[in-house]
């Protein structure tokens, strides 16, 4: 009864997120992860189940909400990478409804599990660091084009 209450309330507000197009930010800590991420792929072995969602690849709107996040767990920049993120079915925990800056702040493993039940790619949501948003990716790392390095 409880997994109904959460998936028809997940439902309720759900919103997919406009991602035909939009650039996206993936910072990394330590030298060389940026170069192995663009030479190898993304690699799920790396993502830290600690993380808000849990388990996924992160990226942010701008260099600045990447390194905001970055450093409020006590980590610097070393390299930034812009991506094209396309025709990912993110759900939009941004929108109208401000429940879900509650879920975002107080309950992400719960926000993040009902995005996984619904089947969508990632979460979008607004920083909690920054003015900026960033986005967790949980599958379909192919929706991420042009990896470029550019700090």
């Amino acid at each position: 009864m409880a997994s109904f209450g959460l998936a028809s309330r997940f439902k309720v507000g759900a919103e997919l997120a406009e991602t035909t197009t939009n650039l996206v930010y993936h910072s990394t800590t330590r030298p060389g992860v940026a170069d192995d991420i663009l030479r190898n792929g993304i690699d799920p072995n790396f993502f830290n189940s600690a993380s808000r969602f849990g388990k996924g690849f992160y990226v942010g709107n701008s260099p600045s909400t990447t390194i905001a996040e970055l450093g409020y767990h006590g980590y610097s920049r070393v390299n930034t990478i812009r991506y094209t993120l396309e025709n990912a079915k993110l759900f939009n925990a941004t929108g109208r409804i401000r429940i879900w800056d509650i879920g975002v702040k107080y309950t992400p493993r719960l926000l993040g599990k009902g995005a996984r039940l619904f089947n969508y790619d990632g979460i979008i949501f607004n920083s909690l660091r920054s003015s900026g948003t960033n986005t967790v990716l949980f599958k379909n790392f192919g929706t991420l084009r042009n990896g470029t390095k550019i700090f």
